[in-house]
């Protein structure tokens, strides 16, 4: 029984990547993508991106009801996500030989999962032929063992390809604007939370004809300023240097930096007033065999690199109070490597899984407990699985 449950929570571990462009797919070649997230957020970077679907075009006007008789380009979706995040006291990579025994996914010191659900319905609309794209998703998410289904997160993603076109048949390129605006309820340290990331997105990709199928080449690069509500702040996002006893809050309410809202005995925090700057990039490719139109398989390395502002905390001359200026940006960044599966069972029902492994810095060290990544995208998070439903409405 044991044995048999294990080998259950390593199969359900393994089949859960990728996620990203919810809205499923029609008949068209997958891409690799790069947040995540903005998925920036880097939550949200980094997926096998399925074309967007739109409504057909042919339908007759009077056969066209609800949303689509007045965006007759609007799109919709539902995405079910089991995510199970994997924390540990050492990582040493994807497989691991010790004594001749591989160790796969580092299990031998795996300090805890994270199972949770995420349902994500998207609505969007493309306008211009197809040059500007915006859509709204909004994800709830659900503890697994728990009975609580909570709305977590809203987001409004926009795209206007400016620039568009190829450099032979089979290399097309876009740039243009991007904006992706998210309102938490509920964050990191329990407080409602907004951010917006303005930026411009580009990426080129190349298809190649390989043995036995075709191979999709891409690279992006999604550069953004981050900009965040001020009332409901990320202290996460930002870094404090104190020049007195951290225990001590007297005489700091008289900066407009301080977070004065911080409980007394809490360690004081900044509260953010100048924007993080951020950088997504990486490069995947996709592979389509020849014998099945079905399935892909994808394999991509991506990087989110940060700018954060620093705050240094000084005691004013001859006086009992402190003040609190910016002092430059901390530089840091979080990569992290992915392996995708997606099967189309029809044109508008797939599967997606997905296992990224995070590494801190631009592959500098293995994510741990005791070494979690310091730009504040995934913490102490060194595995992450992800397992999708996706089904396109319209």
């Amino acid at each position: 029984m044991m044995m048999t449950k294990r080998v259950f929570v390593f199969l359900t571990f393994i089949a859960s990547p990728l996620i990203a462009g919810i809205a499923a797919a029609q008949d068209q070649a997958i891409v690799a993508e790069g947040e995540g997230q903005p998925q920036g957020k880097p939550q949200q970077q980094g997926a096998l991106a399925p074309a967007v679907v739109v409504s057909d075009p042919s339908l007759a006007k009077e056969e066209r009801t609800g949303l689509l008789w007045i965006f007759p380009a609007a799109y919709g979706s539902l995405e079910l996500r089991h995510v199970i995040q994997r924390k540990m006291t050492r990582d040493q990579g994807f497989v691991h030989v010790r004594g001749g025994s591989p160790n796969l996914l580092g299990s031998k010191h795996a300090v805890s999962d994270s199972p949770h659900w995420l349902f994500r319905p998207t609505v969007g609309s493309t306008f211009f032929d197809g040059e500007l794209d915006s859509s709204f998703t909004y994800s709830f998410s659900n503890d697994v063992g728990s009975s609580e289904l909570r709305k977590v997160d809203v987001t409004n993603s926009t795209q206007w390809n400016v620039i568009k076109g190829n450099f032979n048949a089979s290399s097309p390129y876009l740039l243009g604007p991007s904006a992706d605006t998210s309102l938490f309820d509920g964050s990191k340290n329990g407080t409602g939370f907004s951010y917006s990331d303005i930026g411009f997105f580009g990426e080129l990709s190349s298809l190649f004809s390989v043995p036995s199928g075709t191979l999709n080449v891409r690279g992006y690069l999604n550069p953004v300023v981050e900009l965040y509500s001020h009332e409901q702040n990320e202290k996460s996002r930002s870094t404090l240097i104190r020049s007195v006893d951290q225990g001590s809050r007297s005489g700091l309410s008289s900066s407009r930096l301080v977070d004065t809202d911080a409980q007394p005995d809490e360690p004081m925090a900044a509260r953010q007033k100048h924007p993080m700057y951020l950088a997504s990039y990486g490069i995947a490719g996709t592979y389509q065999p020849h014998w099945s139109t079905k399935l892909a398989l994808g394999l991509g390395l991506d990087v989110i690199q940060s700018w954060k502002p620093v705050y240094k905390e000084t005691v004013v001359p001859g006086q009992t109070e402190t003040t609190v200026k910016r002092d430059g940006y901390a530089r840091d960044a979080v990569s992290y490597a992915r392996l995708t599966v997606k099967y189309d069972f029809t044109k508008r029902v797939s599967l997606v899984n997905q296992v990224r492994h995070y590494t801190a810095g631009i592959w500098d060290r293995g994510i741990s407990i005791d070494n979690p990544d310091t730009s504040g995208q995934v913490g102490a998070i060194a595995w992450e699985n992800r397992l999708s439903l996706n089904v396109s409405l319209f």
